[in-house]
């Protein structure tokens, strides 16, 4: 049960600058009873409305709110987030009154939030039994929260306390990698429900044995499930007389220890007493300087080490297409042709308080990990229902996780995929739709509007004007979170030397067959070349041989 809720002092800024009525998402986490919350999302205009009138129009009271739009939205938000944060609840500016008496309205949204993906609920035992709301009253700038059951069992709602206090700097972040192996075969109909029922069966044994077998090293050693990850240091949030004695007194030590000159003083995650400080020009949230392993049956410590460097840059997948014919492979066994081999390395993230335990890391990279998972999947069946008039090609790349900084949060480690075809400009727009902050102001041209479709959004981000503190664009990006931590800057691959390696390892089984174009272009000049040999040395031999010539007619 949530004690008390937890926001900073920028997180209360954005919500009591918004004078009209909004309605957002709000990113949090956990930290013993208190619910801390990190963001709120402003909730994109619904364009699949079936009321044209309403269609791309902005809710002006919580009566035009769609539960299953703002379900919908959360279901995308919510593969952004890491491991060890969910979505709370909703905020909404609106005074405290209407609130009251659109309580069964609200109730309503916040049980379709709760409703996941059924695959995904196999995995991940959700313990947040409750969403919040938290209301901001635009005319008297007072803060309201409200609790509620997430599955609906219970329609009343319960005031929770709201503290206004910094807690960010308790929270860092964990990465770790994993193998993931898949071999499984696809539908002849192409159909996308086909192809993603297929693959969620194939990959569930795996996903299973994630969650249930494997564990953690942590630099190299096995430790207990409640053992702390950082220990020897007090990441308690401090109560209100403490900060207030903290904002009277300066610390001797800030006079002797300067930070680094090539340092963002801006991107300084403390836990505890130590401080891990991101360098200029690198926009990854600090990380723990932790070696993080998960290992288990299907996940053995040494694999990391032997996996492709082709693949290091993310996961691939081999096609063996022959229009639904099968063949045998080069061990001689009978295999279907149409089979789907999904081999990659797979980053796992977390966003936790400082003084979590050992099993608090592992539940929380294993439901990343998860998440992760399930969502390149259904990215791939896009893929592979797209291109499947166009499945000669042996292997293609899936899509790349992108680590993000948004600037009004910039210690959590949010997340996104880019296609191989995407630029950076694709996911930044892909951004601004999905993961706006609430009282973020825009500047857009009325001939250009912002409208959504499969792969996120059409207009230009050049074309949106933000304030500086709130700008979203390519610098929130670090695309280094899937390449090899083994190899330096100058080794990594791009993506277009990733594609020439890949397209070079052709599997056996698929190269030697009549059906490649290279094998029979190939074959026909060595056939010229031997016709024209033989011809060459049989008019040799010919000429070589000692003949008498026929005698010459005697005259007459």
């Amino acid at each position: 049960m949530i004690a008390e809720v937890l926001f900073d002092n920028s997180f209360a800024d954005r919500l009591i600058s918004v004078d009209e009525f909004r309605c957002g998402v709000i990113i949090g986490g956990r930290f013993g009873s208190q619910e801390c919350l990190f963001l709120p999302i402003e909730i994109p205009k619904d364009d699949t409305s079936d009321d044209p009138p309403h269609r791309s129009v902005s809710p002006r009271m919580i009566e035009d709110l769609s539960e299953k739009w703002i379900a919908s939205h959360c279901r995308n938000l919510a593969r952004m987030i890491p491991g060890g944060v969910h979505i709370s609840g909703i905020c909404l500016t609106v005074p405290h009154g209407e609130f009251n008496s659109h309580t069964n309205h609200i109730q309503k949204i916040l049980s379709h939030i709760s409703r996941d993906d059924t695959l995904m609920n196999k995995f991940i035992c959700s313990k947040n039994t409750e969403k919040l709301v938290l209301v901001a009253d635009p005319k008297t700038k007072k803060f309201q929260c409200k609790a509620s059951a997430a599955d609906g069992s219970n329609n009343q709602f319960r005031t929770v306390e709201v503290k206004i206090r910094p807690f960010i700097d308790r929270w860092v972040s964990f990465k770790t990698h994993i193998l993931l192996s898949l071999e499984t075969h696809l539908p002849s109909d192409r159909k996308k429900e086909k192809i993603l029922y297929q693959l969620q069966a194939a990959v569930e044994p795996y996903l299973q044995s994630l969650v249930t077998e494997t564990q953690l090293l942590i630099n190299g050693e096995l430790r207990q499930a409640d053992e702390k990850l950082l220990k020897d240091m007090d990441f308690s949030v401090p109560l209100d007389g403490d900060i207030q004695s903290k904002k009277n007194k300066k610390s001797s030590k800030s006079k002797r220890y300067d930070l680094p000159l090539d340092v963002d003083h801006s991107l300084v995650t403390s836990a505890g007493s130590k401080k891990y400080a991101v360098a200029k020009g690198s926009v990854s949230p600090a990380f723990t300087p932790l070696d993080i392993v998960i290992f288990g049956p299907q996940f053995p410590q040494w694999q990391r080490a032997s996996s492709s460097s082709s693949l290091e840059s993310g996961t691939s997948s081999d096609t063996n297409m022959n229009n639904g014919n099968d063949t045998n492979d080069s061990s001689g066994s009978f295999v279907p042709i149409n089979r789907l081999l999904i081999n990659g390395r797979i980053p796992g993230i977390a966003f936790l308080p400082a003084n979590s335990s050992v099993g608090d890391l592992l539940e929380a990279l294993r439901n990343d990990l998860v998440r992760s998972i399930l969502a390149r999947l259904q990215l791939l069946t896009e893929e592979l229902h797209i291109t499947s008039a166009e499945l000669e090609v042996p292997r293609m790349l899936l899509p790349q996780r992108v680590l993000v900084r948004l600037p009004a949060c910039p210690t959590l480690p949010l997340s996104d995929y880019k296609f191989l075809s995407e630029t950076a400009e694709d996911v930044v727009n892909r951004l601004v739709y999905f993961c706006l902050p609430l009282g973020t102001t825009l500047t857009i041209p009325t001939e250009e509007r912002i409208t959504s479709n499969t792969t996120g959004l059409k207009n230009s981000v050049s074309e949106i004007e933000v304030f500086s503190s709130h700008r979203i664009d390519a610098s929130c990006l670090d695309t280094t979170l899937e390449k090899s931590p083994e190899l330096s800057a100058d080794d990594e691959f791009s993506e277009s030397e990733m594609i020439d390696e890949v397209v070079e390892s052709v599997p056996v089984s698929s190269s030697f067959t009549l059906y490649n174009p290279i094998i029979l272009v190939t074959s026909i000049i060595v056939l010229i070349i031997a016709i024209l040999l033989a011809y060459y040395f049989a008019t040799q031999s010919y000429q070589s041989k000692d003949f008498i010539p026929p005698p010459l007619p005697k005259e007459m």
